[in-house]
């Protein structure tokens, strides 16, 4: 009974997870459901995927991995979906390839000859379509498999006929459909509980839950799905379940747990049988990773024998390549010359088999290996063959892979003119591929700061160094190009935050909106700081600081480190004084000469956690902020300016003083919400228990407020779902916001969003991103927030202050309302520290 309720419980989870639930079918021919020919005909590809073949997570480079909770750099991949996925490929080895299997051990008496030699050739040939890599095929096997198996009367055949197909919608990428496929079936196999069936099922949606990010469901179902396998008795089917649970646990960094599980699998299983190899190679890249290397070097010969005894497959040429990769990480005499064997070996069977993508996957990681030891004629080889398979198969992911990595050959060879094509065709494909997205597994993401920022950044070099020796109407052009590619970068980049295509608006041209803001687009690159500044009425201008993309980092890490009230006052001034001649210094005196009143960054990389009003003039003995006032964009389509620039106020106000939620008070949130209500008549307040969601959603919809003020606890996270806001009875997500603020009846935006006591996520230095997505998803023309957590008095003291100043001031930028608000608290003998003052920003449009 016990098993029966965790069975039900399971079961009903899936019914919620998916959308759109499917009616269940009887046992009949009819095909998958939702699945229809031309969508098997025509897989759609997605982004690129690459990244180290282990599809278990990364112990070196926590960037490699989607969202883990505990680290600084996650959270910063763009995933690929294009509306499902990408057709396997050797990365996809590891994850474990499951198919029903009949044994034709009972229940075919009645069955005539033919009908039996039948049932076994379309098994036949439907596991040797699996083994060659040709999933499409399989597919269409598999359905006939169903046909045969349902003119026979033969129900189990039938449901494992529909389950091989599904899996191979997995292995084509399909991976929605898949998953909607199986759940619209799952509970009809239920009713057959304890059945293998019904376990592999399990195992099945247990994989497609994993990929499709929802770990803690899918370790559910896997759970279930082993405690059913237990109860028949059947070893092998632990054994799958196992290893699923085992990626699982790599997935979410238990690499210990991880090792355990793959170990008992390998004891359960024979040592032929397929998942004990991906078991083995699994566990030898967490043995690399972790450096636990006399072990490594043990289990490193059991996979080469266990490869070199199996006929040439599929399965054995992935492993080759896989095997590779481990290799490659590999500190060591001789690992380098093993993997340039196992490599080329792969390619010969993947070419022998016919499997195009393999033998593209492997030639391009043979092209790399050789881009890394500077071969550049081996390099290019490898990669234009590789990149003319994956042409040919109109593989699009595989396409942007090896056309980057050849730009980036040629470049180094010297050939700029057809290095700067391949980056602006990979750019431009990424731009398309942008639009397919969908949030999926760390192993199908494209790791942002890897593979997406490096391609954009290596387009905006050569366009620099082209504008560096052209003429000037060429150079221009090339500058304009070079800021409308890190325009793209920025929203390729907030595209991946929400993890959905939310994200369709158009560049402008920033510096025609105000003839006395001076724009910086910046980009720190691997070998130099370049900044290109734009002026009405000027052609963009470049200027760079050579030093590589890591002593860059380095110094506004100390920088922001240095803004600690305990560092020494003269390490802070030199800290911030060295950013201020990076940045200002070298356009100082065109800045005077233009007369430019408020200065507009789009930061790229740590310069978004910088606080560039506490940029120090070493000449003049004053901070940035003294000298113009400043806002942050991501350049994308800035609203016009709404009523408040004539000076028209209805505020919404909204927060919580009290200890709540395990949140600690905020005292000075009353005197705030107060003060600012006495200032600005017609002010609708809700405070602590008043401050629920629901009455948040029913005051925002008076479409007469143009002003929003949070005063409480909340999260900016470089990942969508640990930023939010906390209300009395709950959490506002950031991907909620625009449900909550944005009425249907308003025509137009919020002017100002304003968030006053909100902190970054503890070490996450891409957690400004949480900042630019609020701004995003409220819909708000402009929002101020802070890059930290402040005292809760100061706060008060320059929320209140910059609400006087546009008050009083009608007509006056929010930029230099703050700005004012800011001089007030720097001036002040309390709050001059810029700990107090320089954290608060403005995003979006600044008049």
């Amino acid at each position: 009974m016990m098993v029966r309720k965790r069975v039900w419980r399971v079961v009903m989870l899936i019914m919620l997870l998916v959308l759109g639930f499917c009616v269940p079918l009887k046992v009949q021919s009819q095909g998958i459901p939702g699945l229809s020919q031309s969508e098997v005909t025509m897989p759609r590809l997605g982004l690129p995927i690459y990244r180290p073949s282990w599809e278990l997570g990364d112990t070196v480079d926590p960037t490699l991995s989607l969202m883990p909770a505990c680290a600084a750099d996650e959270g910063n991949h763009l995933v690929l979906s294009g509306r499902g996925g990408v057709p396997e490929d050797p990365r996809y080895l590891l994850r474990g390839t499951v198919l029903w299997r009949d044994e034709f051990s009972e229940g075919l008496e009645e069955l005539s000859k033919e009908t039996l030699a039948q049932l076994e050739d379309l098994n036949r040939r439907g596991q040797e379509l699996v083994e060659r890599g040709q999933s499409l095929a399989a597919l269409e096997v598999w359905r006939a498999a169903e046909q045969a198996y349902a003119q026979a009367g033969i129900d189990g055949g039938v449901w494992g006929s529909r389950l091989n197909q599904i899996e191979q919608l997995r292995a084509l990428g399909r991976y929605p459909l898949a998953r909607q496929a199986l759940t619209s079936i799952l509970p009809e196999l239920q009713a057959l509980s304890p059945s293998p069936l019904t376990v592999q099922a399990y195992g099945l949606l247990g994989e497609l839950l994993q990929i499709m990010a929802e770990p803690e469901q899918s370790q559910e179902v896997l759970e279930e799905g082993v405690r059913l396998a237990e109860a028949l008795g059947d070893s092998r089917l632990v054994a799958q379940l196992q290893f699923r649970l085992a990626n699982g646990d790599g997935h979410q960094r238990r690499l210990s747990q991880a090792l355990e599980r793959y170990e008992r699998v390998m004891e359960t299983l024979d040592s032929e049988a397929d998942l004990g190899l991906e078991a083995r190679l699994n566990r030898l890249r967490i043995l690399v990773l972790r450096k636990e290397l006399t072990e490594a070097e043990a289990a490193l010969a059991e996979v080469e024998a266990d490869l070199q005894r199996r006929s040439p497959s599929r399965r054995t040429s992935y492993g080759r390549i896989n095997l590779a990769e481990s290799l490659l990480q590999w500190d060591g005499p001789g690992y380098q010359e093993l993997a340039v064997e196992q490599l080329s070996q792969g390619v010969r069977e993947a070419h022998d088999l016919g499997d195009l993508r393999g033998e593209s996957y492997g030639l391009g990681h043979l092209g790399q290996l050789y881009e890394g030891q500077e071969d550049w004629p081996a390099a290019a080889d490898m990669t234009q063959r590789a990149l003319s398979l994956a042409q040919s198969l109109d593989g699009r992911d595989l396409t942007v892979l090896w056309q980057w990595q050849l730009a980036r050959i040629l470049a180094a060879r010297g050939e700029r003119l057809p290095a700067l094509a391949l980056y602006r065709d990979t750019v431009a494909l990424l731009s398309e591929l942008r639009l397919d997205l969908l949030g999926l597994d760390p192993e199908l993401q494209f790791p942002y700061r890897q593979q997406i920022e490096p391609v954009y950044h290596g387009l905006v070099r050569l366009l620099l160094q082209s504008a560096a020796e052209a003429e000037p109407e060429q150079k221009q052009a090339n500058l304009r190009e070079a800021q409308q590619t890190l325009i793209s970068l920025r929203l390729s980049e907030l595209d991946n935050f929400f993890r959905e295509t939310c994200l369709a608006a158009e560049a402008i041209d920033l510096e025609a909106l105000d003839e006395s803001a001076a724009v910086f687009y910046t980009a720190i690159l691997s070998d130099r700081l370049a900044v290109i500044l734009s002026i009405a009425g000027e052609s963009p201008l470049v200027y760079e600081t050579e030093k590589p993309r890591s002593d860059v980092e380095e110094s506004l890490e100390l920088m922001l480190q240095s803004i600690n009230p305990a560092v020494a006052e003269e390490d802070r001034l030199e800290r911030s004084a060295q950013v201020y001649d990076w940045l200002i210094r070298p356009v100082q005196e065109l800045l005077e000469e233009h007369e430019i009143k408020t200065l507009v960054f789009v930061p790229d990389g740590s310069l978004r956690n910088v606080p560039l009003g506490a940029l120090y003039d070493r000449t003049s003995g004053e901070y940035l902020i003294e000298q113009y006032a400043i806002a942050l964009t991501q350049s994308l389509r800035l609203l016009e300016t709404g009523s408040l620039a004539e000076g028209e106020f209805r505020a919404l106000l909204g927060g919580l003083s009290e200890a709540h939620q395990g949140f600690t008070a905020i005292p000075a949130v009353e005197s705030e919400v107060r003060q600012i209500a006495e200032l600005i008549p017609g002010t609708q307040s809700l405070l602590n228990r008043a401050f629920t969601r629901e009455a948040l959603v029913a005051q925002s919809r008076n479409t007469d407020f143009n002003v929003i003020h949070l005063a409480t606890h909340g999260q900016f996270s470089s990942r969508a779902d640990e930023t939010f806001l906390l209300t009395w009875d709950g959490r506002i997500q950031v991907s909620d916001l625009d449900q909550v603020l944005r009425s249907p009846t308003r025509l137009n935006p919020i002017d100002l969003l304003v968030l006053s006591a909100c902190q970054t996520a503890t070490g996450d230095d891409r957690a400004t991103l949480g900042i630019a997505g609020f701004a995003l998803r409220s819909g708000a023309r402009s929002t101020l927030a802070t890059l930290w957590s402040v005292q809760d008095e100061p706060t008060a003291e320059l929320m209140v202050r910059f609400y006087e100043e546009l008050w009083r001031n009608s007509g006056q930028k929010k930029a230099e309302s703050l700005r004012q608000a800011q001089l007030a608290l720097l001036r002040s003998q309390e709050y001059r520290h810029p700990a107090d003052w320089s954290p608060f920003v403005l995003v979006g449009n600044w008049l």
